[in-house]
């Protein structure tokens, strides 16, 4: 996780808790994707907030620390939105917090690091699109339990995401879909909802599997809407806290 603004330790109430949010930045004028990143991360860190890229350039990354109160986690997630924020803007750019862009960013826009670029040259154009996320994290005790919360958790991910759709535009017109992150994102290999699992040793192999499918250069790369692991098991069918009316179509 990337460390964001220092704040208070978190009082103990509950299992730890963690947050990443992934933003767009845009043109404040056009609504264009802005590729300025590394400026917006280099503006962070003198606000005093350490923020982390994305795989498009138009993308930038906050993260909570790790946490056992609900009301801890909603101060830092207020504190290290504005701060972003307020970094965007002295770049001449704009933080949105959606889950596609409205318009698409230019062919250059993947980060230039050798992970993004390695995983761009492998998948080619599917790996054009781009997909904010917002990763919420629960720690477990075990394996096991990461199991089963995830079979229990798995028939309310369509729930989580018709609440969270928030990406009904792209390339500048309507997808007639609430959510047309969800459709980029069902077109990596790994994506969708796990199955239901078993405890040890049955997820451990599936794990492995998916590891050996990766490029050899990405070898944690994995993506799930929700995906059992120890201590820590992070549900990713959301993307941002704005719903759009009920009469759209959820994907």
């Amino acid at each position: 996780m990337a460390t964001t603004v220092p704040n208070r330790p978190f009082r103990r109430g509950g299992p730890n808790l963690g947050v990443e949010e992934e933003f767009c930045l845009v043109d404040p004028h056009t609504g264009r994707p802005a590729l300025y990143n590394t400026e917006v991360i280099a503006a962070g860190r003198d606000l005093g907030i350490t923020l982390r890229p994305e795989f498009s350039r138009c993308q930038i990354e906050t993260a909570t620390s790790i946490g056992t109160h609900i009301r801890d986690l909603r101060d830092q997630l207020c504190k290290s939105r504005a701060v972003t924020a307020d970094a965007a803007t002295r770049t001449g750019c704009q933080l949105l917090a959606i889950g596609t862009p409205m318009s698409d960013p230019p062919p250059d826009a993947i980060t230039y690091t050798p992970r993004y670029q390695a995983i761009a040259g492998h998948f080619g154009a599917r790996a054009a699109g781009v997909i904010c996320d917002c990763h919420v994290h629960v720690g477990v005790a075990d394996h096991e339990q990461a199991v089963q919360v995830n079979n229990h958790l798995r028939p309310w991910l369509p729930t989580l995401l018709a609440l969270t759709a928030n990406s009904p535009i792209a390339a500048g017109s309507d997808t007639g879909y609430a959510s047309w992150r969800y459709i980029l994102f069902s077109h990596w290999p790994s994506a969708g909802p796990p199955r239901i699992s078993t405890p040890r040793p049955t997820t451990t192999p599936r794990s492995r599997q998916c590891v050996r499918a990766a490029p050899s250069s990405t070898p944690t790369w994995s993506i799930e809407m929700c995906g059992p692991r120890i201590i820590c098991p992070p549900w990713r069918s959301v993307s941002a806290t704005f719903p759009r009316p009920s009469q759209r179509r959820c994907s």
